[in-house]
């Protein structure tokens, strides 16, 4: 889950267990083990010095990135507002754990759909920084939706 190679303690690597519960670390453990953008965002959001703009702009890099290669994987700019409206159009391509629990499939997505808005980017127009409660809430939500994907 850590990178155990790093020697810089400005990375945040060894600490991390006083920041972060250890329930949360372990929901946590198999995403980042398996996804270097959601390692990143861990990193960024927890390190020493966090950067919550770069937490929020590699968790949707990863999110464009996961549901565009699952469901879409001929779109050539996936962005995450634009996949979580196509996936809303079409909601029985979705499966998930406990997908057939819910009406609405798409339903669960929408705790994301916003997120684009917390990159930092466009701050002039409809863009805002994130703060550490938002961030956590991205990078926590986006493994979430990974745990439940990943049947």
């Amino acid at each position: 889950m850590l990178n155990k190679s790093a020697g810089d303690y400005n990375k945040g690597v060894y600490n991390l267990e006083r920041r972060v519960p250890v329930i949360v670390r372990k929901q946590s453990e198999k995403a980042l083990t398996a996804n270097d953008l959601l390692q990143d965002a861990w990193g960024f959001c927890y390190s020493r010095k966090p950067d919550y703009e770069k937490v929020v702009s590699k968790c949707c890099d990863f999110l464009e990135g996961y549901i565009a290669i699952k469901y879409f994987p001929k779109e050539k700019k996936p962005t995450l507002r634009k996949l979580i409206i196509q996936l809303s159009q079409k909601p029985q391509i979705l499966t998930y754990k406990g997908s057939g629990i819910i009406a609405d499939k798409a339903l669960v997505l929408e705790l994301l759909k916003d997120a684009i808005d917390y990159r930092g980017q466009h701050t002039s127009g409809t863009g805002k920084r994130p703060n550490k409660d938002e961030a956590e809430f991205v990078l926590h939500t986006t493994i979430y939706l990974w745990n439940l994907f990943e049947k």
